[in-house]
């Protein structure tokens, strides 16, 4: 009986209060277990909703940094267009004054320079007209205009008294400012090298009524600039063309010569003196010898030395481009060969030039003609004889 009371299952009762705490724990239990599970849960959210935030962070930030790049490229193609704007008008400019000049270089003399000048200066900054006027050594104005130009002769005897100045702005002060069309403000700029005087004025006349913009003073002033040489050029061409005529004027020519000729003949064969006639020819040809680039002055300088060496009385004439003839009145024969001689070996020292010698005298039965047929036979003579003795002639 006690072994089977033994193993019959104890049985206990539980009273109201152990109850209750069992629930109450059970209860704790599952909050905890709600917690927990809601932690995970939101722990697991966050991890699952992570990188969806982070990629529309990433989203936003590149966002951002593509609109940055792309202000920073339209900044810098607005930049490069702006450089290549400046670059193909510097282009352009040096286009238009690469061809003004070659232009200006071409020029034959002093009013076309001053024309051509004139005519680049409209083209370069659109005026309306342009005068260029320049003064030569003489004291005479030669002026030249492109375009329409008012009052060309008022132009053209304007000077440049402002010295140190960059350019002179004007404008009518007469109601021709309000005539439609017209001119009514232009600008003047000197020509010339810095710090030197102007060797020309240029007047250019605009559209309105107003100082020109500094880029077109500046185009002005760089074409003032190029011209300046080729200017100057061509007014040291004309005071050289003016001594050239000046010297040729002192020198008679071919009618003067014949005329005085014909008077000398007459005159020995009435007063039965001798008359003889020199003939000297200068050498172009020769190696190394500069005749031929300016004929004028070499044949004017050997007048000058032959007036030197002639016997007194003696009138030099030009009869050819390298020749001059000398009619020596009163001298014989002996005595002008003698001063040809002296001439022709004067010369190479003091023209570094050949010359060529043929003398004839004044016989009864001659005429001025026959007369300088014969001298210049002579000249042939010692023209050819010259040349076989010149070294390496054979």
């Amino acid at each position: 009986m006690v072994a089977d009371a033994e193993r019959q299952p104890q049985t206990r009762r539980v009273g109201r209060g152990e109850t209750g705490a069992r629930s109450a724990t059970t209860v704790r239990r599952d909050d905890i277990v709600d917690e927990v599970t809601i932690s995970v849960l939101v722990t697991v959210a966050a991890v699952a909703l992570a990188p969806i935030v982070l990629l529309q962070r990433a989203r936003r930030r590149s966002r951002a940094r593509l609109l940055r790049s792309l202000r920073d490229v339209a900044g810098r193609l607005a930049e490069l267009v702006r450089a290549l704007d400046a670059v193909l008008d510097r282009i352009t400019s040096e286009t238009k004054f690469g061809d003004t000049f070659a232009a200006l270089v071409a020029a034959v003399d002093l009013p076309d320079a001053l024309e051509r000048t004139a005519a680049a200066a409209v083209e370069l900054v659109g005026a309306r007209g342009a005068a260029a006027r320049a003064r030569t050594a003489a004291g005479d104005v030669v002026a030249a205009v492109a375009g329409d130009v008012p009052d060309a002769p008022g132009m053209a005897s304007m000077e440049w008294p402002f010295a140190g100045v960059r350019a002179v702005t004007f404008a009518p002060l007469d109601g021709g400012a309000g005539q439609a069309g017209a001119p009514v403000s232009g600008v003047a700029v000197p020509i010339g090298e810095g710090g030197r005087e102007p060797v020309a004025v240029l007047v250019v006349f605009l559209e309105a009524d107003a100082p020109p913009a500094e880029r077109a003073l500046r185009d002005l002033e760089r074409l003032a600039a190029t011209a300046a040489p080729v200017i100057a050029a061509a007014l040291a061409a004309a005071r050289s063309e003016d001594a050239r005529a000046a010297r040729l004027a002192q020198l008679p020519g071919r009618a003067p010569f014949h005329e005085q000729l014909e008077r000398e003949c007459a005159r020995a064969r009435r007063s039965g003196s001798p008359l003889a006639l020199g003939v000297a020819e200068l050498d172009a040809t020769a190696p190394g010898r500069a005749v031929a680039d300016d004929p004028d002055a070499a044949v004017t300088a050997l007048a000058s030395l032959a007036r030197e060496v002639a016997p007194c009385g003696t009138l030099a004439c030009r009869t050819g481009a390298l020749e001059l003839a000398l009619i020596m009145p009163g001298t014989p024969r002996g005595a002008a060969e003698l001063a040809l001689a002296r001439l022709a070996a004067r010369a190479p020292g003091v023209l570094d030039a050949e010359l060529s010698t043929g003398v004839a005298e004044l016989r009864p039965d001659d005429d001025p003609i026959g007369l300088l047929a014969r001298a210049r036979a002579a000249l042939a003579d010692a023209r050819r004889l010259r040349a076989v003795r010149r070294p390496g002639a054979g």
